[in-house]
C-alpha cells in the first residue's frame, strides 16, 4: 500500500440537481458545473469524483470521458465519475448479471440497463420505490429501511443475479450492509452462490 494516502480528505459541492429527467440533468450541468469545478480547483483537490448517478445515466456513457478530459484540460486535475467506479467494481468482481435497487422510474432504469448492456453486463431486473429528487433529500433517514425492503424483493425475485447494485447516492450504506447480511433473502442468495461456485 506504499504511496497510497490512508487518510484522504474529502470535500463536496452540490451541482443542484432538481429532478431525475434528462432535462434536469442538462440544466444542472449547464448552469452549475463550471462553478463547482472552480470551487474544487480553488481547494486544490487531487481528484474530482462526479457523483449523482441519475444525472450521469441521463448524460450518457460517453460523458465520463468528456468530463475527465475537461477537468484535465482546464484544471490539470484527474477526474472520474461514479459510473466509472461502478463499472470498475463489476469488472473487478467478474460479474455479468446484476439486479439493481433504487428510487427511480422506469425511464431512468432503462438508461441503467442500456449503459450496463453496452459494457457487457446484463441487468436481471430493477426493483424500485419511485421518489422525486425532493423526496429523496427529504426522506434521507428512511434510506436503510427502503434499501432493506428493496433488497429482500430483489434477491427473491431475481435469484440468478450475481451482484446487487444499490444505485443512487442517498443511502445510508454502512448500517444497511450490517443489517442486510442478517436478512433471509441475503443469506439464501449467498448460499446459492456458494453452491454454484460464484462469489
Amino acid at each position: 500500500m506504499s504511496g497510497i494516502n490512508q487518510n484522504p480528505l474529502a470535500t463536496m459541492v452540490s451541482i443542484g440537481l432538481a429532478g431525475f429527467s434528462g432535462t434536469a440533468a442538462a440544466t444542472a450541468v449547464e448552469t452549475n458545473l463550471t462553478r463547482c469545478l472552480w470551487q474544487l480547483a480553488k481547494r486544490e483537490v487531487d481528484l474530482i469524483v462526479f457523483g449523482g448517478p441519475p444525472l450521469l445515466f441521463n448524460l450518457g456513457r460517453g460523458y465520463s470521458r468528456e468530463f475527465a478530459q475537461r477537468c484535465d484540460d482546464e484544471f490539470g486535475i484527474r477526474a472520474v465519475t461514479s459510473i466509472d467506479a461502478v463499472l470498475a467494481a463489476f469488472r473487478s468482481l467478474q460479474v455479468n448479471n446484476v439486479v439493481v435497487i433504487n428510487k427511480w422510474d422506469d425511464e431512468l432504469n432503462g438508461l441503467v440497463a442500456s449503459t450496463l448492456e453496452a459494457e457487457g453486463i446484463q441487468l436481471a431486473g430493477a426493483v424500485t420505490e419511485v421518489h422525486t429528487a425532493g423526496e429523496v433529500k427529504a426522506r434521507f433517514e428512511e434510506g436503510v429501511d427502503v434499501a432493506l425492503r428493496l433488497t429482500e424483493k430483489a434477491l427473491t425475485q431475481y435469484p440468478s443475479a450475481e451482484c446487487l447494485f444499490i444505485a443512487g447516492g442517498a443511502w445510508l450504506v454502512a448500517p444497511f450492509i450490517s443489517q442486510s447480511s442478517r436478512s433471509s433473502a441475503f443469506r439464501s442468495s449467498r448460499a446459492r452462490r456458494r453452491r454454484s461456485g460464484t462469489r
